[in-house]
């Protein structure tokens, strides 16, 4: 028989994962704690065998499983799994999330965060250092974070905890909130952002999880200046939920750079960066009262006149 009692649910969604999906359900069941969890897990309509291995899972752990088995797609018609099918499901005081492609390799992931947020009620969440690996499972990187709290002012400058590693307090709100805006198309913002609202964000500096850099998503066929401009975007966005106004000195810090790496990018056609110098402007920085403009490019200046004399003031006294 399932339990009512679940101190955490584990939080899955999936679609075409048939080559990723068992590592991630390992990476679940395997957690060791003292405490019982839930796994919910959610296939979005795959048309490979993904739902069929989750099936056998299924068969095997009826008490750890409850899944969701859609028969069309739900992302395509503009619907959100987690906040719309899987996050209402969760009956644990805290949640886990990991996507289908991704894993988890800590056997004691799990009991290591409740600890800390059982220990720490001012802590909205907590997240870890992670690996990132290519579709084949080769090693990449790890991926470290420079302090160990992080609050709302962080995630407004860009900050988005390592999703996969993510073990957060189960907030009602959650879910309205994560719905009300519904169009934005980064959901790892928000929730970083509604949860630091609730408290300061956790970070645990040990590798937990696996990231897979597929290369196989929509966001790897942009060019990188495509992708610069996907980015500020979405900070334009963001900054609307927000209320924030467009000029608000961290997005036209964003502007500037995009502005930027396009002059940058065109140096060497200079008759075409001629021709589209004033286009950019108007895309980037149109909006931007002169003052707050100069303000920003006195930062970036002094910042690096900073740096400058720092290097060559340690230089020196070594």
């Amino acid at each position: 028989m399932k339990s009512n009692n679940y101190k955490v649910s584990i939080c899955c969604i999936t679609y075409n994962h048939e080559k990723y999906i068992r590592d991630a359900l390992e990476g679940f069941i395997m957690q060791k704690t003292d405490f019982p969890f839930e796994i919910i897990i959610h296939d979005d309509a795959s048309t490979d065998r993904t739902a069929d291995i989750i099936r056998e899972y299924e068969n095997k752990y009826p008490d750890l499983f409850v899944c969701i088995y859609q028969k069309e797609n739900q992302w395509s018609k503009g619907i959100m799994p987690l906040p719309t099918y899987v996050w209402p499901k969760a009956r644990g005081k805290y949640i886990a999330l990991c996507e289908g492609d991704d894993y988890w390799t800590d056997p004691y992931k799990l009991q290591k965060q409740v600890d800390i947020l059982e220990a720490h009620p001012e802590y909205s969440m907590c997240f870890t250092a992670r690996n990132v690996i290519d579709r084949d499972g080769n090693f990449f990187r790890i991926e470290r974070y420079p302090q160990r709290i992080f609050k709302t002012k962080d995630v407004v400058k860009n900050f988005i905890p390592a999703t996969q590693t993510i073990l957060m307090r189960n907030f009602p709100g959650l879910i309205t909130f994560r719905q009300r805006h519904s169009s934005y198309p980064s959901g790892d913002r928000l929730v970083a952002y509604y949860c630091s609202l609730m408290g300061d964000i956790y970070y645990l500096d040990e590798v937990t999880a696996c990231y897979r850099e597929s290369g196989e998503g929509v966001w790897s066929s942009f060019d990188n200046l495509a992708k610069r401009e996907k980015r500020l975007e979405r900070f334009r966005e963001f900054y609307k939920i927000l209320g924030i106004e467009e000029n608000n000195i961290n997005l036209i810090d964003r502007g500037l750079y995009e502005f930027y790496s396009y002059i940058k990018s065109e140096l060497s056609h200079p008759l075409k960066l001629i021709k589209n110098f004033n286009k950019y402007y108007r895309k980037y920085l149109d909006a931007t009262q002169l003052s707050l403009f100069l303000v920003v490019l006195y930062l970036r200046i002094k910042r690096r006149v900073v740096k400058f004399f720092r290097k060559i003031f340690f230089k020196n006294n070594l």
